[in-house]
């Protein structure tokens, strides 16, 4: 009786078949958690045996007398003991062994639930990198795109200023120009004017004072064409000055008109790649939340299958307790009867 290995086939049998009626009112779980990769994952937690355990008391009373009724009463006595005893050892084995496999099976579950937990994390703190991967790629994009604007800016203003200085300095060059048989003009009608003067000023009838006032006339003549040949160009010259400071603008204004179109188209192209990568960002950080939450799930789980493995080897002392308290009752009592 000291070893509760060797109970009877039969008395075993008969355990078994009281633990399987007494399932019905055993405190059993069966929960299914979703962890990692939807792996299904059961914890099941035993209530208090203690209801199989509890036995009616079997008058063990030593015999005060040796007369053979007293010693088949206390025979009697003793078989009933030893009989209730190995049932309940039979019912503490069973109860026993399944303690321990439903403890391994928990500790299995707390392997596995630790293991999604750091394969959970992992995967966070991968999606982590790749969230700052794709942001940093967004504020390349931006940036990059803002500087070619800037940059395309820049050129356009310099091409559109070299085309209003060009002009400007062709438009200068002809008023300069003109600026200058204006004044030559103005000589040569000075000089027509003093010359018609002196001719005028001459006296007499002789051939000689007439030949010299048409010779004076002649010149004053030609000098008033010139002026008005010098004043003719000159307003040409003027006028090209004009068209060409105004064709000059009007070129330096389509190439401000497009270079700030294709800088704001570039700076703008930068945005919608940013927003983009932006996106993925967000979405890679989704990912990262969801993948802590189930680390979160797998924690709990790995928690709760500590307190359930506590819990069974609790149960399973109590049951070695009890065998311990039978062995020795039963003990004490032989020791009782054989000394009566």
């Amino acid at each position: 009786m000291s070893d509760i290995n060797n109970l009877g086939s039969a008395s075993y049998v008969s355990a078994a078949q009281i633990l399987a009626n007494a399932d019905a009112t055993e405190d059993t779980k069966k929960t299914e958690k979703k962890g990692v990769g939807d792996t299904p994952d059961v914890v099941v937690s035993y209530g208090e045996p203690s209801a199989l355990l509890s036995q009616q008391p079997i008058d063990l009373t030593p015999p005060q007398s040796t007369n053979d009724g007293a010693l088949d009463q206390a025979s009697f006595s003793l078989g009933q003991f030893e009989t209730s005893a190995v049932n309940v050892m039979a019912i503490a084995k069973v109860m026993q062994d399944a303690n321990i496999q439903t403890r391994e099976s928990a500790r299995l579950d707390r392997a596995a639930a630790r293991d999604a937990d750091v394969s959970a994390q992992k995967a966070a703190a991968d999606k982590a990198r790749e969230m700052g991967s794709f942001t940093f790629g967004a504020a390349i994009a931006t940036s990059t795109a803002a500087i070619a604007g800037a940059a395309i800016s820049v050129v356009g203003a310099v091409k559109s200023s070299n085309v209003r200085t060009e002009s400007i300095e062709k438009a200068d060059s002809l008023n300069s120009k003109a600026q200058g048989l204006r004044v030559d003009a103005l000589s040569d009608t000075k000089q027509a004017i003093k010359v018609r003067a002196d001719a005028a000023a001459m006296s007499g009838t002789s051939k000689i004072v007439k030949a010299s006032q048409g010779r004076l006339n002649g010149e004053a003549e030609s000098l008033d064409l010139d002026a008005a040949k010098k004043t003719q160009t000159a307003m040409v010259h003027e006028q090209e000055a004009t068209s060409i400071s105004s064709k000059g603008e009007a070129a330096a204004k389509k190439l401000d008109t497009f270079y700030t179109v294709a800088a704001t188209a570039a700076t703008e192209s930068g945005k919608i790649l940013g927003a983009g990568l932006q996106k993925v960002a967000s979405d890679k950080d989704a990912e990262k939340s969801e993948l802590q939450a189930e680390s979160t799930v797998a924690r709990s789980r790995a928690d709760d299958a500590t307190d359930a493995i506590h819990a069974y080897t609790e149960n399973i002392r109590s049951i070695q307790d009890k065998l311990s308290a039978i062995l020795q009752a039963k003990s004490e009592s032989d020791r009782a009867i054989v000394q009566a």
